[in-house]
Order: structure tokens, then C-alpha cells, then sequence
């Protein structure tokens, strides 16, 4: 992840929505910014975390990072094996 993308006023909101969702056992991963569009990657971190529908990991994503002024493509991950 590349932080220096984000204008310094959102980059406190982005690590600490990293953090949180880490500390929930959810990976976020951003990718590079396009113009407005932001894509980022979830998936869940560990086999013991809450086994969250697909749907919710989204809805997590875009509710920590949806403050942001860009558009998000949210990318689900699987757990690696």
C-alpha cells in the first residue's frame, strides 16, 4: 500500500481503518488510485475470525473507508488454505 496516495487529511482515517479491521481479523488492501476510483482488496485474516458472508466483508470495507472522496471497487479475497 502506497499511504503517500492519500492527501494527509485522510490518512489517519485510512490506518485507522486498516487497524480496526485488523484488530476484527479482516486483511484491507489497497490498491494504486486511479483518478477517483480506489480499489481495495478484503479478506478475512485468520481461520478463527467470524466467518462473514462475502456481503458483509463489503459492507465493512465500504463502511470504514466510504467517508473517503473516492469511488471504491471492493475485491473479495478468499482465505489462502
Amino acid at each position: 500500500m502506497n499511504l503517500s496516495q492519500f492527501p494527509e487529511r485522510y490518512r489517519a482515517q485510512v490506518l485507522s481503518g486498516i487497524v480496526r479491521n485488523h484488530r476484527a481479523g479482516i486483511a484491507v488492501r489497497f490498491g494504486d488510485l486511479e483518478g477517483r476510483v480506489l480499489p481495495l482488496t478484503v479478506r478475512r485474516d485468520k481461520p478463527t475470525a467470524a466467518a462473514l458472508p462475502p456481503t458483509e466483508l463489503e459492507q465493512l470495507a465500504r463502511s470504514a473507508f466510504g467517508d473517503l472522496p473516492y469511488e471504491l471497487v471492493v475485491y473479495l479475497e478468499e482465505l489462502p488454505q
